[in-house]
């Protein structure tokens, strides 16, 4: 959740696993993972899905990793493994919390032993201003209702799950919770999930469960970055491999083709209203430069537009097509971008820089790349 201005949480956002029943897996929270099925008569249970998922061995299963180990099973010698840790306190790349792993073999005929509980959540709130939760978050892992010792064949806790604030300034002492689920009583529980809180203010004087780690703000920026492409000139589609050389045209056109010419762009993830230029550059200078601007339309995933451009009739010309918008609450570094400019080029791929309030540009294969370390 990007935002410009104040965010203001008086409410509760909820991105839990779900519980987990005899029948029914617990189900991961947005970005979480779920948990494993509880087996049947003779039928081994499942191991919870993600990178800390829950183990099942012959008895109850164990419970998903995130931020800590998942717990054992219930049974020592039959328990299954309880989930490994994973990612990082900064939580690049954001990423939720695993499943419990399944109830063992050992089910009835009527119903299966208890399946896992889903890993919680994943979720990002940044803001250009100031973040003030005085409401609640939650990112808890599901629990498995097979949880107490005469029930040996529970399953695991999903791990909790993933939150992050991202602010100049963070505020109020609401709840924040990103705390494993129960297996089978202090046996087969999830592992903690991770909370990170970055600003350049935290007045926030209350505890979260788990403790949140702190830093400056990093680097956040939309999960599909934008893109831009220039479809076809004249009427003719462009190769899906040009090269944009003036010595080696993609396109050329009948003898008989009369300028104005329509040059047709797509683009991706860019917001609208937002117009596009498009300028042409003829291999010599005997004819200027033009340009010509043509408003996006569609939606902010997937728009187009058309523009009509003059082209030199007498050398190869090489056509682009560029938009610059505003963005919100995206970081970089710790230095908050303003905007963004997305370029198409024919003969490479659509290119896409940032840039910070202070004027520095960053290509956007650099943006990327650091989000995922």
């Amino acid at each position: 959740m990007l935002a410009t201005g104040d965010v203001v949480i008086a409410g509760t956002i909820n991105v839990n696993g779900t519980n987990a029943s005899s029948n029914n897996i617990g189900f991961g929270g947005p970005g979480g993972f779920n948990g494993g099925y509880g087996g049947g008569t003779s039928i081994a249970g499942g191991n919870g899905a993600g990178p800390g998922g829950g183990k099942v061995l012959t008895s109850t299963g164990g419970g998903g990793g995130f931020g800590s180990n998942g717990t054992r099973g219930y049974s020592e010698s039959s328990g299954g493994a309880g989930g490994t840790a994973y990612g990082n306190p900064r939580l690049l790349p954001l990423i939720g919390g695993s499943g419990g792993g399944g109830g063992g073999g050992t089910g009835t005929t009527t119903s299966n032993a208890y399946s896992g509980g889903g890993g919680g959540g994943a979720i990002v709130i940044a803001s250009n201003t100031q973040i003030s939760v005085t409401g609640a978050i939650y990112a808890n892992g599901g629990n498995s209702l097979g949880n107490n010792y005469s029930d040996p064949y529970a399953g695991g806790g999903g791990s909790g799950g993933a939150i992050k604030l991202i602010s100049n300034t963070i505020s109020g002492n609401g709840t924040i919770e990103a705390a494993g689920g129960t297996g089978s009583q202090s046996w087969g529980g999830g592992g903690a999930g991770r909370i990170r809180i970055e600003a350049v203010s935290n007045t926030r004087t209350s505890s979260t469960d788990p403790p949140y780690t702190y830093g400056s703000p990093t680097t956040v920026f939309p999960a599909n970055p934008p893109s831009l492409n220039i479809t076809s000139i004249g009427g003719t589609n462009v190769p899906a491999s040009p090269t944009g050389a003036y010595n080696q045209p993609d396109i050329t056109l009948p003898s008989n083709t009369i300028n104005p010419i329509t040059v047709n762009v797509s683009a991706t993830n860019i917001p609208l209203p937002n117009d596009v230029t498009i300028t042409v550059i003829p291999q010599y200078s005997d004819a200027t430069a033009t340009n010509a601007s043509a408003a996006l339309s569609g939606t902010n995933s997937a728009s187009t537009a058309s523009a009509n451009v003059n082209l030199s009739t007498t050398y190869a010309n090489v056509i682009t097509a560029q938009v610059t918008f505003t963005v919100v609450a995206m970081y970089y570094n710790g230095e908050e971008i303003d905007k963004v400019r997305v370029s198409a080029t024919l003969g490479g791929k659509s290119e896409t820089t940032y840039i910070t309030k202070s004027g520095k540009e960053v290509k956007g294969e650099l943006v990327a790349a650091l989000a995922e370390k």
